[in-house]
């Protein structure tokens, strides 16, 4: 129990008992007042001595109450890289994006994601965005209105690495990815193409998009801005 100006808006819970790894977690709140919150996480097993990882998320309202816990993704491999956009936005929906393996053995890494309702429905099941093999995809991140979103992520192991986006929103009675995956190291206007881009955050103001990241081999913080049209 956490100190707070009311006992029932503060507490403290387990969000999974299970005995096992976690790799990594990750939270979005909503915009309207609700309380709630979406819980994302990647617990992982060893199986024949590879590590394993699900993506798992479940809905929490002020007080402590849990929502039931949704299973998004089955054993995708070593990666274990999880974010959740950080508000549902006036859309309600949060989107969550992760990394998976793009080959056995832990090798490469791909992005894919999931959309939620804001009461915890998964409004849209898996749906890769970038499955191109071994092009070592990592970091993802995502941030959006709740009905159209933007995702990020890191690609490269090494230099030089770049930075790649792409849009999801809606696609018939779900969500798609809407563009092509965007090498937004090449797009930056007015800026020489940098010898190494790494480690993207992107956030939305309700108009338009910014994304931070570091770059180059004494590594500097950098931000840059843009608008979907």
């Amino acid at each position: 129990e956490h100190s707070s100006t009311s006992a029932g808006q503060s507490s403290t819970v387990v969000v999974d008992t299970t005995v096992q790894g976690f790799g990594d977690i990750d939270i979005g709140g909503s915009t309207d007042a609700t309380g709630l919150f979406l819980v994302t996480w990647t617990p992982f097993q060893l199986i024949i001595v590879v590590a394993r990882a699900d993506v798992m998320c479940r809905t929490y309202a002020v007080g402590g109450l849990l929502g039931a816990t949704t299973n998004l993704a089955v054993q995708i491999g070593c990666g274990s890289g999880v974010a959740t956009s950080r508000t549902a936005g006036p859309g309600e929906r949060w989107a969550v994006v992760w990394t998976e393996d793009s080959a056995a053995g832990c090798l490469g890494g791909n992005i894919a994601f999931a959309v939620i309702a804001s009461h915890g429905a998964v409004v849209q099941s898996r749906v890769a965005i970038d499955t191109s093999v071994l092009n070592n995809d990592s970091f993802p991140d995502v941030a959006g209105d709740g009905t159209t979103f933007l995702a990020t992520w890191q690609r490269g192991a090494s230099a030089p690495r770049d930075i790649m986006g792409a849009v999801i929103g809606p696609s018939g009675a779900g969500f798609a990815k809407l563009s092509a995956s965007l090498n937004l190291t090449q797009l930056e206007p007015g800026a020489p193409l940098a010898g190494d881009q790494r480690g993207a955050r992107i956030e939305w103001d309700g108009c338009r998009y910014a994304y931070g990241y570091l770059e180059g081999t004494t590594p500097r913080p950098f931000l840059a801005t843009l608008a979907l049209d």
